[in-house]
């Protein structure tokens, strides 16, 4: 599914991580990517997963570490795309939830609230995930409904699930978009340059986005889409491959 989300749960209390299991086991739109009761794995199965949502309790007391731990370790990474963090805690004091806000928490439940559930947490991460599928980006986001080049790219980025919410999709439309107005320049420089980052981090980022593509899509899709032929090493097309199938592609 082009839309899936997939989640890393951070918890202590085994019998909720069994209910996250259990309901993601049988729900079509996530995938876990991994659970944990330790800031310190947490912050690795960030790294090597890196997934769409984090459920982050703040207090692991019967783990390692805790979440404000984690959130700050995690502003260190300097991923291609940042997780939308949910807090689903005990801790009821507003200094802490204040705290953990400044520190990059997206979302904060406690576990006390009369309508907390697991399965309430899961339908707001898919009700979050299906707003930005659907364009109702964050203001970090820069819109790109704007020129009929812009559209025509990013149609073609829905198709396959190129999620608009990381960052490597910013830099393979604005990649494609140099290549399709006929400039040549050393296209990952010129996106660094223009998002103050470097320019292996726009390369890392845009690979990621079109692995996640090719991991999440169904595979109908992707033939039916992207007909050039793939190294079958790799399985994936290279950003180099991709960006200049498109480009070609959407100046037919």
């Amino acid at each position: 599914m082009a839309n899936t989300l997939t989640l890393l749960v951070i918890e202590d209390d085994d019998s909720v991580c069994g209910e996250y299991a259990r309901l993601c086991s049988t729900s079509r739109g996530i995938i876990l990517a991994g659970v944990t009761n330790s800031s310190q794995e947490g912050l690795k199965l960030t790294k090597e997963k890196q997934p769409d949502a984090v459920v982050l309790d703040l207090e692991l007391h019967n783990g390692s570490g805790n979440g404000l731990l984690y959130l700050s370790e995690l502003q260190k990474l300097k991923l291609g795309h940042q997780p939308y963090v949910m807090v689903v805690t005990n801790n009821i004091s507003a200094a802490t939830h204040s705290l953990a806000r400044k520190m990059g928490a997206d979302f904060i439940i406690t576990k006390s609230q009369t309508d907390y559930s697991v399965s309430m947490v899961l339908s707001m991460l898919q009700s979050i995930s299906a707003c930005m599928y659907e364009g109702k980006k964050p203001a970090s986001v820069p819109d790109e409904s704007c020129g009929d080049l812009d559209g025509r790219i990013c149609a073609e980025l829905d198709r396959i699930g190129i999620n608009p919410k990381h960052k490597g999709r910013q830099y393979l439309r604005d990649a494609i978009a140099l290549i399709c107005e006929r400039k040549q320049p050393n296209i990952s420089a010129v996106i660094a340059k223009r998002y103050s980052t470097t320019s292996a981090s726009v390369e890392r980022a845009m690979q990621h986005a079109i692995n996640r593509a090719w991991k999440l899509t169904d595979i109908d899709t992707l033939i039916t889409c992207y007909t050039a032929r793939i190294n079958p090493a790799k399985g994936v097309p290279t950003t180099t491959e991709f960006i200049y199938y498109y480009a070609e592609k959407i100046v037919k």
